[in-house]
């Protein structure tokens, strides 16, 4: 199954948060599941960080993105 991530999505999977639901978070591990990830939510990202709306600023994308992704 493709699974579309939105911002949160991303941002609760980089971060291992407790908010993502049991159900989500078994749909995010299966590796048959293929994520993708908008370009709006990168956007979105580096824009708080820019505006320091974040807590902290997440990982670089290389440790999170697949290669050739």
């Amino acid at each position: 199954m493709n699974l579309l991530l939105d911002t949160h999505t991303l941002l609760w999977l980089m971060e291992g948060a407790p908010s993502l639901s049991g159900t989500a978070a078994a749909l995010l591990a299966d590796p048959a599941n293929r994520l993708h990830l908008s370009m709006a939510s990168v956007w979105e990202i580096g824009i708080k960080v820019g505006l320091k709306k974040m807590g902290r600023e997440p990982a670089p994308s290389v440790a999170w993105l697949p290669p050739g992704g």
